[in-house]
Formats: structure tokens, sequence, C-alpha cells
């Protein structure tokens, strides 16, 4: 899958595609950012620092260019992984209030 998404172009890698990307547990899921840093170049380093917010975001760009991917488009991954995450959470919030809303008119 990596060598697919290394191949398609920017403009066609949709969520779905990138959702589709996985690791589960290699060698480098448990390397910490320091040691991330010591095995990738200075300009992948640069472009990861300047696109992801956070040291977590960034480990995981890092993390998907060990694994193969191009730097751009782990950056993208990356960038897709936290958007879901992020809509996955709204949706719980929206459940726990419409819930709290139904026991609220019954009770």
């Amino acid at each position: 899958m990596i060598e697919y998404i290394n191949a398609t172009d920017l403009d066609d890698l949709t969520p779905a595609i990138l959702g589709t990307l996985r690791c589960g547990h290699d060698k480098f899921s448990r390397l910490r950012l320091h040691k991330l840093v010591s095995l990738i170049d200075a300009e992948t380093i640069f472009l990861v620092h300047a696109a992801l917010p956070d040291a977590a975001s960034r480990a995981a760009a890092m993390r998907w260019v060990l694994r193969g991917l191009e730097p751009t488009r782990s950056i993208l991954k990356v960038t897709h992984d936290i958007e879901r995450t992020e809509q996955v959470r709204a949706a719980r919030h929206d459940e726990k209030v419409l819930a709290a809303e139904i026991a609220e008119c019954i009770g």
C-alpha cells in the first residue's frame, strides 16, 4: 500500500485511501522523537516540523517516512488521522449530549 500511495498523485489521495494505510506494530512503533530525528535527513525533519503541530504527530509522520512513505504523503497521512480522530471525538461528544438531553426529558 505504501508503494501505491507513493505512486499516486497527491490530488488523488482521498481520505479513504489514506485511511486504509495501517502499520500495526513494527520496529519503528516504539521509537521516540529524539531517536526518529537521528534516523531521518534534515530536510524531512524541517518539512515535518513545519507542517505538524506537536511532537506526537511529528513522530508519527517520521515513522511513516521510515516505513517508506514519501515525506509529503506522510504528513498528509498524519493530518488525515488527526482530522479523523477529531471527528470521532466530536461525534462521541454529541452522542453524550444527546443521551443526557433524552435522560433529562424522560427523567
